[in-house]
C-alpha cells in the first residue's frame, strides 16, 4: 500500500521528495514521549501548495495516513515523529520557505512560509 503510494508521489514530484532511508526514517520517528519512538513510514517534502494538495489526493487514493510538521522541534509533543507508526510524514517546513503571498486583509500569508518569515516581513 505505502509503495504504490511513494512510487506515486515520486512520479509526480520527483526522487528528492520523497525520503525512505533509514538514517531519516529513525531521525523522524525519534520521539522523547513515553511512547517511544514511532518510525514513520516515509518523509515527504513538497515545494509548492500545488504539491501538498497532490500528496493528500495520492494519501486518500492509496489509504495513507499523513503526519504534517514544520521546521521547528516540537519537543513537548514528541518532536517530529507521527503520532502513529506508519504514518507518512509531510515535512512543510524544508522546501516551502519563502512568503509567496500576503493577503493584508485577512493578514493571511502563503503556506510556503517559515515562522520566522512570516514575522520579518
Amino acid at each position: 500500500m505505502s509503495a504504490r503510494f511513494f512510487k506515486a508521489v515520486r512520479a509526480e514530484l520527483g526522487e528528492d521528495a520523497v525520503d525512505l532511508t533509514d538514517h531519516t526514517l529513525a531521525a523522524y520517528g525519534a520521539n522523547r514521549l513515553p511512547g517511544g519512538d514511532r518510525c514513520p513510514s516515509g518523509v515527504l517534502f513538497p515545494r509548492t501548495v500545488r504539491d501538498v494538495q497532490l500528496i493528500v489526493q495520492l494519501a486518500n487514493q492509496h489509504d495513507v495516513t499523513l503526519w504534517p510538521t514544520s521546521t521547528g522541534h516540537n519537543l513537548g509533543l514528541g518532536e517530529f515523529s507521527p503520532v502513529r507508526a506508519g504514518q507518512a510524514v509531510v515535512h512543510l517546513g524544508r522546501q516551502m520557505n519563502r512568503i509567496v503571498e500576503v493577503d493584508e486583509t485577512t493578514s493571511a500569508c502563503s503556506a510556503a512560509s517559515r515562522w520566522c518569515s512570516a514575522t520579518a516581513r
